[in-house]
């Protein structure tokens, strides 16, 4: 369900706020995430030397260097590559790609959760995610031949931008921002309201993902990490802006695609009496999201 609506007399024109959240990105993690180095820095498992093997490449499968392929032609065993990068609690973007494509997938397994969205056929992800673990796993997945090569792996710490406090529980809060140009299976922004503890996992989420082909927004809350009660609208087209909105009970998500003079609000109202006394808010996104302005009211 969608429903557009002006931009409502009540809510502070983000013009007015200019509150730019600041977020930033650390060094490197990831060791030889290139693979200029062959397979060093990465430990592999259960290459058996025939049916199931990780071998140095070319990025496009041929022989050469610079890129790791996969090859399980007989054998369903998971043959893998993992390094040792996260910090569990912290915030990081994992990126990389598939540069060749005959059969199977690839599983990203990050900071000990569930996979990223699986690679298959030619294609690169960027994914920020809160870790529970410490691995990075690249492994074969889906049915037998599994042949791929993958290339320009990278892990960064993600600083949350400080959080801030709305006048009220009962809050409206925006969030604008440009997308980029070409995006990545994965890219995410985020909109946080009521947030009753951000490190205790305790709080609403707005979030915009892109799926390698369509943009689709959801709203959650979060208990202890976990996402519980939600609403998805798929496929909203290019946005520039998110809004969380809270009134009591009635929880409310709307995208705009004109910096907040028109809102269309997307799928139903939720229900909820979750978080209703929090205060807090936040937003942050993936590195080649730029951010704008973040005002409540």
């Amino acid at each position: 369900m969608s429903r557009l609506i002006k931009h409502e007399a009540f809510f502070k024109s983000p013009a007015s706020g200019l509150y730019i959240p600041v977020q930033s990105f650390g060094p490197e993690l990831l060791v030889n995430g290139d693979f200029s180095d062959g397979l060093n820095g990465w430990t592999k498992l259960n290459d058996n030397g025939s049916t199931a093997t990780i071998t140095e490449t070319a990025p496009d499968g041929s022989p050469g260097t610079g890129a790791a392929t996969w090859n399980n032609s007989g054998s369903a065993v998971f043959v893998l590559l993992r390094q040792t990068v996260y910090t569990a609690g912290k915030w990081y973007e994992t990126r990389g790609s598939m540069t060749a494509y005959t059969g199977g997938r690839m599983d990203i397994v990050s900071g000990g959760a569930v996979p990223v969205s699986p690679l298959s056929s030619v294609r690169s992800v960027r994914r920020v995610e809160r870790a529970v673990g410490t691995d990075l796993t690249l492994q074969p997945g889906g049915a037998l031949p599994r042949l791929f090569t993958s290339d320009d792996w990278g892990v960064k710490e993600l600083t949350i931008p400080a959080e801030q406090t709305a006048p009220s529980a009962d809050m409206d809060i925006t969030f604008l921002y440009t997308l980029p140009v070409t995006p990545l299976a994965d890219d995410r922004v985020f909109l946080l309201g009521r947030i009753s503890s951000f490190s205790s996992g305790n709080y609403w989420r707005v979030m915009l993902e892109y799926t390698g082909s369509q943009w689709n927004v959801t709203l959650y809350s979060v208990a202890s990490h976990t996402r519980t009660q939600q609403k998805t609208a798929s496929n909203v087209g290019s946005t520039n802006g998110l809004r969380f909105y809270a009134n009591g009970t009635t929880i409310r998500m709307y995208t705009t695609a004109d910096s907040g003079a028109n809102w269309t609000q997307r799928d139903t109202d939720l229900t909820s009496s979750t978080y209703q006394t929090a205060t807090g808010y936040n937003a942050f996104a993936g590195s080649e999201v730029t951010l704008g302005a973040l005002s409540a009211a």
